[in-house]
């Protein structure tokens, strides 16, 4: 009898560790079993209507050191601009049919939270009681291959609303998996360029090594011109190297509304330049140079100097210390002269270095991210604990981003 029930004791502490085995791979593999799960409803959708779908939500956190005390504290941001505070940075949706057997394509992609208040100016968003955008159609177009072969491919037509081709960083994009190394945005791409276009681009596909955009556009962020011209864009992509790029993208026209202030910017034209060249100097190690200069005729400010421009330079380094670790380090300098993006009519100089750490907890779908970033600028623009303007700022900020 006691044998049997030692025998049944050992026989049950067994099962009990082969069941606590058995559970502990269940939790370690179940976000991968839900993963291919979501991925497989997600392909038999899409195979049943002939689209993709993909969506992507980025939540951060932010503390200033400055401590501020009002909203929108952090100063010379696009996001993350709350202090000591989580923010939805992004929820993004996107519907598509870009099919390689098919001449005729359209890319739909819709924007909620903080992203969406990149729309200011356009028709197509939803503003609420309080004034605040809350939603935003980012890109809708249409994409056309024409008969025309070049040597890498037909000659492409794409119309409707698109992200810009100036500078180096982007908006994210869920479709192509497309984020960049840091989670704050550079002074370059936040302030010195337009986030999107509307009109009509040619994509000439000349070489695997040369490629060239080109089109026209009703302006700079805007979905309806607010005068009669239109702006031109133009952006070259360059490859001589299978590590080395360079990419140099253009606008120019009137951007002036010549309806108001007396028609003062009757006859002004606004010219953006931008380039930048990535590098790949080792399997695990990038850099990346991004420039931008702009200038615009014929306006007058309040210092009764004719005309202003702003320019900036930023360099990146990227560290893939592992497959599921990189490190990124990007430092810019950024020179208002005019006030036109500070708003300060004597204008300012700024800087700023950024750290960053990137974790992928799932390859390619979910991923950690935390940032130290330092700003400094000789003339006061970063709200204080004392309701004043500083002339430095530090913040660290972390990020949670989930895309399928």
């Amino acid at each position: 009898m006691r044998t049997t029930a030692a025998t049944m004791w050992l026989l049950a502490l067994g099962l009990a560790v082969i069941g606590s085995q058995a559970q502990a791979q269940t939790l370690n593999d179940r976000v991968a079993i839900l993963e291919e799960k979501v991925a497989e409803r997600k392909e038999q959708a899409e195979d049943a209507l002939g689209l993709e779908f993909h969506a992507l939500v980025s939540t951060t956190y932010n503390y200033s050191i400055n401590n501020p005390d009002s909203s929108d504290d952090i100063g010379m941001r696009i996001y993350n601009k709350d202090h000591n505070s989580f923010d939805l940075r992004a929820g993004i949706l996107s519907v598509s049919r870009m099919k390689d057997d098919e001449d005729f394509g359209f890319v739909l992609l819709m924007d909620f939270g903080r992203t969406s208040v990149l729309g200011n100016g356009t028709d197509y968003g939803f503003i609420d009681d309080s004034d605040n955008r809350v939603f935003d159609i980012r890109e809708a177009y249409l994409t056309y291959k024409t008969p025309l072969e070049l040597g890498n491919g037909k000659v492409s037509l794409q119309a409707g609303k698109f992200v810009t081709l100036l500078g180096w960083e982007i908006l994210y994009d869920p479709r192509t998996q497309a984020y960049n190394d840091n989670i704050s945005m550079s002074y370059l791409s936040g302030f010195s360029i337009p986030f999107t276009h509307t009109g009509l681009l040619v994509n000439m596909p000349f070489h695997e090594m040369v490629d060239l955009t080109f089109g026209v556009v009703n302006g700079l962020d805007n979905v309806k011109d607010n005068n009669n011209g239109k702006t031109m864009m133009a952006g070259l992509g360059i490859a001589p190297l299978e590590n080395l790029e360079f990419y140099i993208a253009a606008t120019y026209g009137p951007e002036q509304d010549p309806q108001k202030d007396g028609g003062a910017g009757a006859g002004s034209n606004t010219g953006i330049l931008t380039a930048n060249m990535f590098v790949q100097a080792l399997d695990n190690l990038a850099f990346v140079l991004d420039g931008t200069y702009a200038d615009v005729s014929g306006i007058t400010l309040d210092n009764g100097r004719v005309g202003a421009n702003w320019y900036g330079l930023g360099a990146y380094s990227i560290v893939n210390i592992t497959d599921k670790l990189a490190f990124t380090f990007r430092t810019e300098w950024f020179d208002d002269p005019d006030g036109i993006k500070t708003g300060l009519g004597n204008g300012a100089t700024l800087w700023e270095i950024s750290p960053a750490l990137t974790y992928w907890i799932i390859d390619e779908h979910l991923m950690w991210r935390a940032e130290y970033r330092h700003d400094e600028s000789n003339k006061p623009l970063f709200p204080a604990s004392d309701g004043g303007l500083w002339r430095g700022q530090d913040v660290f900020s972390t990020e949670l981003l989930l895309t399928l």
